[in-house]
């Protein structure tokens, strides 16, 4: 393998495959013998065992790719090069810097045939780490596969392809699209396209080429956005291994961007991954071409919640795309209230005593208002009625508040229900946000330069849902039709933002039907359907204790 590397790589260049099986089973007697794990230690890790096809991604995901380190999980030799002469594949040149022709095997997986000699196919939950780890620059290049799904590729929401641990480089699968990330750090890069794969072999490739990120299946460009970085590798050293390219197994870092916050396998084979320092297809210029995708977010997200490093990022280091041209936002004004209003809410709590805690509230039965939505028939009353393009500005919650939920009622439109990604109701930050993605709810919270967020998923009905984001002091929940989808303990509260509105175009103020890509599950995304009775007040609707006895 060593004549596929420019010669800077040799230094850092793992041990890729190997022809023969006696060298996975030398490998598999050495971990064995180096494992040493004491019987009266509480936390292990799970011991690998040959032909468990769980056990490695698992460690990776308890132990991140520190545990290639520690525990010697690494190819066993250097690359073996294919001697076969194939018309359809990949080939190598003079600008190609690491060319991996999955002809061997590795600890996991098995040979099959492929597009051009063997290939490598992983069942899920099967991992093959390559023989590259990306820690050099490149102002411009190319990273592509040759990937065929297995019949149970689509069983999973979600499936990564090939990448890094944080994302600097980055291919996964979800639902009917496909994502390229390159992110930097605390900034996240990617493009997408909408495609499904062919259940044979299909071509994949990411490139940047100084102007823009482009994202190709089989010859076609799915996805471009315009994009002038090249590649940064992760500086942060986590690990040896933070840059290592790996087949097989995402961890939930990195990926919130585009809206993926949980770990990821893969199931399929995989042939011929050719990285260059040029870009290999030309892009067509006629298509259009949309600004960065960006996100700022801290690049170690845990399961529902990250708390943030433990020094603060100072405010002016924050970057966050502000739209060019300035738009006059027209704030629907608040007035408290009456008994009347309040008994529209068909809930448990008598609201007659709690008026004076009530911060926001909108019924759209406001006569002196002109709302710039339809009107439509509601709970009690009017509602709003919201398609793509629709938004409707609420009042500004500028104050600390210790304890609260934001409480509303949505009917779902058709189109809801066939869009992957829509708004409900929340702030530019996410401070205070209810919102959809894929199969998820998610209710963010978050704090600044942290996300602190639950998820769960939940099927709406076709009338009237109920929603509740809550926050005790203690924990911050999601309800929906009176049922828990998701909670997690946490102390803190309710805090505004403070950046700006040169940062943040909206503030602390509401937003109906609207969310812009900052700070939640990174698009700009809206709501299709109606609205009504929404509220936000300090106090609760529920006691977490009678949904988790």
């Amino acid at each position: 393998m060593k004549k596929f590397l420019i010669p800077s790589m040799i230094a850092f260049g793992l041990m890729a495959c190997s022809e023969s099986n006696d060298a996975v089973a030398d490998s598999q007697t050495t971990f064995e013998k180096n494992q040493g794990i004491a019987e009266n230690v509480e936390t292990q890790v799970i011991a690998y065992a040959k032909g468990d096809g769980k056990s490695l991604w698992k460690h990776m995901e308890e132990d991140g790719n520190g545990f290639f380190e520690d525990h010697g999980i690494l190819p066993t030799e250097i690359a073996t090069p294919n001697k076969v002469k194939c018309e359809d594949g990949l080939k190598m040149d003079g600008n190609t810097i690491y060319f991996d022709e999955m002809e061997g095997l590795y600890l996991e997986g098995s040979l099959v045939k492929g597009v051009c000699g063997n290939a490598l196919n992983l069942k899920s939950g099967e991992v093959a780490p390559l023989s590259i780890n990306m820690i050099f620059p490149l102002e411009v290049g190319t990273v592509e596969f040759w990937f065929k799904p297995n019949e149970d590729f689509y069983d999973k929401s979600a499936r990564t392809l090939l990448g890094n641990d944080e994302a600097r480089i980055h291919f996964f699968v979800q639902g009917d699209r496909i994502v390229f990330q390159k992110n930097h750090a605390d900034k996240h890069f990617f493009v997408e396209g909408e495609v499904t794969l062919s259940e044979e072999w299909n071509h994949i490739a990411g490139q940047w080429d100084g102007k823009n990120m482009s994202i190709w299946v089989n010859g076609k460009m799915v996805g471009k956005k315009e994009h002038t970085f090249g590649y940064e590798a992760s500086i942060r050293h986590l690990s040896d291994y933070d840059n290592l390219l790996v087949l097989g197994y995402k961890s939930r870092c990195c990926m919130e961007g585009p809206g993926q916050y949980s770990s990821l396998t893969t199931s399929g084979s995989y042939d011929q991954v050719r990285i260059s320092n040029i870009p290999r297809y030309e892009v067509p210029e006629e298509i259009e071409v949309p600004e960065d995708t960006t996100i700022v977010v801290d690049p170690i997200v845990f399961d529902t919640a990250y708390f943030g490093p433990v020094t603060p990022i100072v405010e002016d280091t924050i970057k966050i795309e502000v739209p060019a041209d300035s738009e006059e936002i027209s704030v629907v004004p608040m007035d408290p209230p009456s008994l009347e209003d309040l008994e529209k809410f068909p809930n448990k709590t008598d609201w007659s005593c709690l008026r004076d805690h009530i911060l926001l509230y909108e019924d759209f039965d406001k006569k002196d208002v002109n709302y710039s939505i339809t009107l439509t028939e509601g709970i009690d009353g009017k509602a709003g009625s919201f398609g793509r393009g629709d938004k409707l500005v609420l009042d500004a919650l500028d104050e600390e508040i210790s304890q609260g939920m934001l409480l509303f009622y949505f009917k779902p439109s058709a189109e809801f229900f066939n869009t992957p990604d829509a708004a409900l109701v929340g702030s530019d930050e996410g401070r205070l946000t209810i919102q959809k993605s894929g199969n998820r709810y998610y209710f963010f919270k978050n704090l600044p330069d942290n996300k602190i967020y639950v998820s769960g998923e939940a099927e709406l009905v076709d009338g009237w849902n109920k929603f509740v984001g809550q926050w005790d002091g203690k924990s911050i929940s999601l309800f929906i039709n009176d049922k828990l989808i998701a909670t997690m303990q946490t102390n803190t509260v309710y805090t505004p933002s403070t950046r700006g509105k040169g940062v943040a175009p909206y503030g602390n103020a509401i937003l109906v039907g609207y969310k812009d890509y900052c700070c939640t599950t990174g698009d700009d995304v809206y709501a299709y359907g109606e609205f009504d009775n929404i509220l936000v007040t300090m106090d609760l609707e529920y006691n977490l204790k009678d949904f988790t006895k």
